[in-house]
């Protein structure tokens, strides 16, 4: 173990709105953390359920870690970020969904990886999801790399060109200071903002792959993400914010987006989308084209192909 007083400093921020039920489970799974984070940040957003009662309590429990921050206006999980983020004093940060559970060596993995590759600006981890009702987990190994590895902002393009995936923002660990000169995650891009704060720093700092399952999400159809993926008309939308925020707000990376593909929904309709304007059609690629149809085509594959069949088939597609 370090000495307390050289051991790195993590800020862990769970914005919570009606989720008093499983907050315990959430906030005891930091607690428990090999690696203990400086501060554990609750931002509950206007909750109307017993959440501010049951936070309350935690925070009686480790009143040295645990502080709770109230919004008196509702204003979603990226405003609990912003407000998390904004009185955060750690090196590094991490935002957890207040459903979601780590396992308790979830910071010392990321963290040490991230001490060992100090050009990196975030940390991420295999994705693993907890399937409702009965938390199943269901585990997809990317299979970058067979241990912790940093790639450069390059072979971070390079990766998700060669790679179908994207990075799961409950498996990430930030340093502090890259992701707050970012702004954090952009209250305008709603549930997209983590998706493009992910891809902008990976692709300015470079990002450290840990090959593990450590951190896993809650898979909630009535979840902010899961509701507004599935609507047509709310995608299409933030398409072009996404599209308008590459080229105008981050053009130092929009290249890196084109040239890689990443576009916030692979879905064959987007395709549609993106012709249909001026601007979608500069990020429309032959390659882009034919991995819409094949991610389409795979989502209806998928349900019927062996696990292990998937995890090889991703292997081949990682050229390892």
């Amino acid at each position: 173990m370090e000495p307390a007083d050289i051991r790195p400093t993590v800020s862990v921020i769970i914005p919570n709105y009606n989720h008093g039920a499983v907050l315990p489970r959430a906030i005891r799974a930091y607690l428990a953390q090999t690696l203990k984070p400086t501060e554990i940040i609750i931002i509950d957003d206007c909750s109307t359920d017993d959440s501010v009662a049951v936070a309350v309590a935690l925070v009686r429990e480790a009143p040295d870690v645990v502080r709770l921050l109230r919004h008196e206006v509702n204003g979603g999980p990226n405003a609990g970020v912003a407000s998390g983020l904004a009185v955060a004093t750690g090196e590094f940060v991490t935002f957890s969904a207040a459903d979601d559970v780590v396992e308790p060596e979830f910071l010392q993995a990321s963290v040490e990886a991230l001490s060992q590759h100090p050009r990196a600006g975030l940390s991420f981890l295999d994705p693993s999801r907890l399937v409702l009702p009965g938390d199943i987990v269901e585990r997809v190994p990317l299979s970058l790399a067979t241990q912790a590895r940093y790639f450069d902002p390059q072979e971070m393009e390079d990766v998700f060109r060669r790679n179908s995936f994207t990075i799961s923002s409950n498996t990430v660990v930030y340093r502090r200071a890259a992701i707050s000169a970012l702004g954090g995650f952009r209250k305008d891009l709603e549930w997209q903002a983590d998706w493009m704060a992910n891809l902008v720093m990976s692709f300015r700092h470079g990002a450290v792959y840990v090959p593990r399952a450590l951190a896993h999400f809650t898979v909630n159809p009535k979840g902010y993400g899961e509701r507004g993926v599935r609507s047509a008309e709310g995608q299409r939308r933030l398409l072009e914010k996404c599209l308008v925020a590459i080229e105008q707000d981050y053009s130092d990376v929009a290249e890196r987006f084109k040239r890689a593909g990443m576009i916030p929904e692979m879905r064959l309709r987007t395709l549609g989308w993106l012709l249909a304007t001026e601007r979608g059609r500069r990020f429309v690629s032959p390659r882009l084209a034919g991995m819409l149809i094949l991610r389409e085509a795979w989502a209806k594959l998928r349900p019927l192909t062996p696990l292990g069949l998937r995890q090889w088939m991703r292997r081949q597609l990682a050229g390892r």
